[in-house]
């Protein structure tokens, strides 16, 4: 029995997070606006197919570990609060930093950046990255999906 609420809701968080990232790259950092904007590489598609497939397979499988009332478990409506958590630590980054905050990575300091201690920065040094590995692992809590869990926990933390 396939559990149609949590994958929906996982659709709509990814639609939100991609779209939403984009635009902010459009408002704050127009000069580096391009396709990578949208944050979508493809080990990052890998991931997110095989978090699919384990709730597909999962839900076939073992409904009971997917199935709760009205669709949404417990553990679903926990990955949906983390989230959301993490998805407002990071949009919260952005725009305390507005153009200071890049998808770029760099390795030589921008003459124009200016180092943010106000707002979320005076309490968390990267809310970027934060708000990232929350919404990442959020993702799969509320799909509960174990193995994919455990895999992005590793891989978001620096493991391989």
């Amino acid at each position: 029995m396939l559990v149609a609420a949590p994958i929906a809701v996982f659709v709509a968080v990814l639609t939100f997070f991609h779209c939403s990232e984009f635009l902010l790259a459009y408002v704050y950092m127009r000069d580096e606006l391009s396709i990578t904007s949208w944050l979508i590489t493809k080990p990052y598609a890998t991931a997110m197919a095989f978090a699919v497939l384990e709730y597909l397979v999962e839900s076939w499988a073992l409904p009971g570990l997917k199935v709760g009332n009205g669709g949404m478990g417990y553990v679903s409506w926990v990955g949906l609060a983390l989230v959301l958590l993490g998805e407002g630590i990071r949009k919260l980054g952005m725009f305390t930093a507005q153009s200071n905050f890049t998808h770029n990575i760099r390795t030589t300091q921008d003459p124009t950046h200016v180092l943010v201690t106000r707002g979320i920065y005076r309490y968390i040094r990267h809310p970027g990255y934060l708000g990232w590995y929350i919404w990442c692992l959020g993702t799969q809590v509320l799909l509960a999906n174990p193995a994919c869990c455990i895999a992005f926990a590793i891989v978001v933390s620096g493991g391989s």
